[in-house]
């Protein structure tokens, strides 16, 4: 076994800050020992994070302890456990589908069935016509895991949170985390946990010793060798450049490109068990995905530096640029802001500009009768209630009712600004138990007009992206 030295280790730290991949917090461990447990400030140890597709693989090992407990088999088809659906079908074929090929992400539908709030989530899914048969070719479908979900209510006889805080959280000592649902009170088991990355880690090394932690069985040990094997083949459907993607999927388990499976989510979430070097890597960041972080380790172990400087940046720069003062052209900002027509329903802008050494500013924007806010410092992350996130999803004309409760927004957000000349204002967001990097960009011209592009640098679509111009009332606040 490679133990990986000092010098790895700073030199993995390194390759992250140099390729700007954006860390929220980070465990390494290996061979018994937690060589590295760190939080980017402003994040704290104790934050909790999404962890998305994460979620799944700790659904799959529930789907294990009902396996060990002779409650299912893998053979089984999923509509066996649930024939009040069979008549709504959108074909015969959805009656053939089995636990396994939900395991393996082989259901044979060619999207993901959308379901929006009020819906029967379990008939939407099952109405979602089946093209290829089952069981033969990879498709990535978080509805898949959905159906797992609620088959483990049903064969447990409890709630999806109970049998998961039975089986997994409390044997690993996790007490604090969140689960999402839907309306109607169903886990959204592909993606519902909230976590510290200190505790994904110890899923982590229950899976690397046995599926054991501090002598508790967590996973049952004939399952902790089948999830990590390739169960399906996918590199015929991903694209070959996305390496990490395209090595074979386990059950709920992504398979990896120098050896160990990860559980994986999005926007860089991840918990890479690696047996052959004994080593568990866990991650919360506001990445593009896995590939990066990993081919950071990757790197760090092949070069195999002897020295490398400490690596003491534990920290996410605030938003680059100069305070207001130092500019000789300055308006006369504060006031409302009303909007050109716009298809965002954004009714009002109101800004605030503080002048000095100690500039900052505080923004208002009313969309669709709602108020958000927040404020931003310079020069550093200007902590305060949240009072914004709710804002961004959902945010394009015409968007459904948010899915999810609104108790697992963020409850803590981060401010930073600064000017990038005199005529540009940049903004910018970091919120607790939130992914995205939210960025604001004030344009001042023609002396009483500013245009203000918003963006979710995680979310890397139109929806969640808009441009409006004001014109400047001289109302000031």
């Amino acid at each position: 076994m490679q133990t990986l030295t000092p010098g790895m280790i700073n030199r993995f730290l390194w390759n992250l800050k140099e390729r700007e991949v954006e860390l929220r917090s980070l465990c390494l461990y290996q061979d018994g020992n937690m060589l590295l447990k760190k939080a980017y400030a402003p994040f704290s140890e104790d934050s909790l994070h999404p962890v998305y597709s994460v979620s799944k693989s700790f659904l799959s090992v529930l789907i294990g302890w009902l396996l060990e407990e002779k409650k299912l088999k893998l053979s089984d088809p999923w509509i066996l456990y649930f024939p009040e659906y069979q008549s709504y079908a959108g074909s015969p074929a959805f009656w053939t589908v089995t636990i396994r090929d939900l395991l393996t992400m082989t259901l044979g539908q060619k999207r993901e069935a959308p379901v929006q709030k009020g819906d029967d989530w379990i008939r939407k899914i099952v109405e979602e016509p089946v093209v290829i048969k089952p069981g033969t070719q990879f498709f990535y479908n978080s509805q898949a895991s959905f159906l797992l979900g609620v088959l483990v209510e049903r064969v447990s006889g409890k709630s999806y949170q109970a049998y998961l805080e039975e089986k997994i959280l409390a044997p690993l000592g996790i007490s604090v985390y969140e689960c999402e649902t839907n309306q109607a009170g169903q886990a959204i088991a592909g993606l519902c946990l909230h976590l510290r990355t200190e505790d994904v880690a110890k899923f982590g090394i229950a899976l690397l010793e046995g599926g054991q932690y501090q002598g508790r069985q967590i996973v049952p040990r004939f399952w902790v060798s089948e999830v990590g094997k390739k169960q399906v083949e996918n590199k015929d459907v991903i694209a070959p450049e996305k390496v990490e993607d395209c090595q074979g999927y386990g059950y709920q388990f992504w398979l990896c490109s120098q050896g160990g499976y990860r559980c994986s989510g999005l926007y860089g979430q991840l918990c890479y068990i690696w047996p052959e070097k004994h080593l568990v890597l866990a991650a919360n960041s506001a990445a593009s995905g896995n590939g990066e972080i990993l081919s950071c380790l990757y790197d760090a172990i092949r070069e195999n530096p002897s020295e490398e400087p400490d690596f003491q940046e534990f920290g996410i720069p605030p938003v680059k640029g100069e305070p207001a003062l130092r500019f000789g052209k300055c308006w006369r900002l504060n006031g409302t802001w009303v909007p050109k027509p716009n298809d965002f329903g954004i009714e009002l802008l109101e800004l605030s500009v503080d002048e000095g050494e100690k500039f900052g500013c505080q923004i208002g924007i009313t969309r669709r009768g709602i108020r958000y806010a927040f404020d931003a410092a310079y020069g550093r992350w200007l902590l305060q209630e949240d009072r914004f996130t709710p804002f961004t999803p959902y945010l394009y004309k015409g968007a459904m009712d948010p899915v999810y409760h609104e108790e697992f927004l963020s409850r803590k957000l981060y401010g930073s600004c600064a000017w990038k000349d005199s005529d540009t204002l940049i903004v910018q967001l970091r919120a607790e138990n939130y992914s995205g990097v939210l960025e604001f960009v004030f344009r001042f011209f023609e002396k009483n007009m500013v245009e203000m592009d918003y963006r979710v640098s995680a979310y890397l679509t139109e929806e969640n992206a808009l441009s409006v111009k004001f014109a400047f009332t001289g109302k000031e606040q």
